[in-house]
């Protein structure tokens, strides 16, 4: 007996909404351990992994995700199939499928185990090996709020900014009407320069980014592209029958790319002078951007100043001494010119009598 729960589907022929009415039997177990599950206050004995699904006569690998029903080896069943919903507990177990892989026993009973605390809580069950819980611990810490895509979302890739001589671009995943898709694979290319750090999974905002040197590249390409499992729930139509997951296939990839062209700068000079003035303008432009710079040089007035200039012309005095002759005539004129008053005045006091 195998208390094997829903089986999460991915395949790529079932789209967001659609049902599927199929035949669904357990057909045998993968990677995993028969060990004592316990589940709050019950314990039963169950195969702990990855197990094989025939759906409509193909074989898929799935998990189970329910702990209350059974299923039966080789028992056929009818079962509606259908896109999981984009909301908890789905987003982490389509997160868990996207980034784990059973590759052995260990893994496949860690990620099962994973399953079953995201669906009843991380303490609520628990098997009797350490190492697998702690594992299974692990996966589910991890998951944590996670979503990938399941399809309706769309990738665009831009070129973000210059980290010195590198070049970044942010890839963003946008979902329409869901969650943010937090923890989606992402990988990046570049058809030029060397790809130098990257980020591997979309952040809390989902978003990645990815820092290239261009190496002289005068052009490049980027690319981004993404890719998941969504899970698909086998709902079995008797209620009494577990209900189980199956996947291998992968339904949602996406991709995008830019293109960046390192732009050419062009530098224009131009001076102008007048008398007192200086005004040289500068312009740079580059593809996107212009950038105008003006410097503004003023030169001082030069200012003569000349001093009045005073001329003084100091007379001269010439002293010639006079002849003999001249000396006479100058002592009679001399006498004239001393006597005239007398004379006068004997004139003027005869006319007073």
């Amino acid at each position: 007996m195998k208390k094997t729960i829903i089986a999460l589907v991915l395949a790529v022929s079932i789209m967001a909404g659609q049902v599927m009415a199929s035949t669904v039997y357990y057909a045998g177990e993968h990677y995993g351990n028969s060990m004592t599950v316990h589940h709050g206050t019950d314990s039963f004995g169950a195969f702990v992994g990855e197990f094989w699904l025939n759906v409509d006569s193909t074989n898929k690998l799935g998990y189970c995700i329910d702990l209350d029903n059974w299923i039966y080896p080789g028992v056929h069943y009818s079962a509606d199939l259908y896109p999981a919903p984009q909301n908890t507990p789905y987003c982490e177990l389509s997160y868990i499928v996207t980034n784990y892989g059973a590759t052995n026993d260990f893994w496949g009973s860690s990620i099962q185990l994973a399953f079953w605390k995201v669906i009843y809580g991380k303490t609520n069950v628990w098997v009797a090996s350490s190492p697998i819980n702690s594992q299974a611990n692990a996966i589910y810490d991890d998951a944590q709020g996670k979503c990938v895509m399941n399809c309706d979302e769309t990738l665009d890739i831009v070129f973000s900014h210059k980290d010195g001589g590198n070049l970044v671009f942010e890839a963003t995943i946008t979902n329409p009407s869901g969650p943010v898709i937090y923890g989606e694979p992402i990988g990046f290319g570049t058809t030029c320069g060397t790809i130098i750090s990257s980020d591997d999974r979309t952040d809390v905002n989902g978003k990645a980014h990815v820092t290239v040197d261009p190496d002289g590249c005068a052009s490049l390409t980027v690319d981004a592209s993404a890719s998941n499992k969504w899970i698909t729930i086998i709902d079995p139509v008797s209620s009494t029958i577990q209900f189980v997951s199956i996947y291998g296939d992968t339904p949602c990839a996406k991709s995008d790319s830019v293109t960046y062209e390192e732009p050419t700068t062009t530098t224009t000079t131009t001076t102008t002078t007048t008398s007192t003035t200086t005004t040289t303008t500068t312009t740079t432009t580059t593809s996107t951007t212009t950038t105008t710079t003006s410097t503004t040089s003023t030169t001082e007035p030069s200012t003569t100043t000349t001093e009045p200039t005073t001329t003084t012309s100091i007379p001269t005095t010439t002293t010639t001494t006079p002849t003999a002759a001249e000396f006479g005539s100058l002592s009679i004129l001399a006498a004239i010119l001393l006597t005239a008053p007398v004379f006068a005045y004997l004139v003027v006091k005869g006319e007073g009598h």
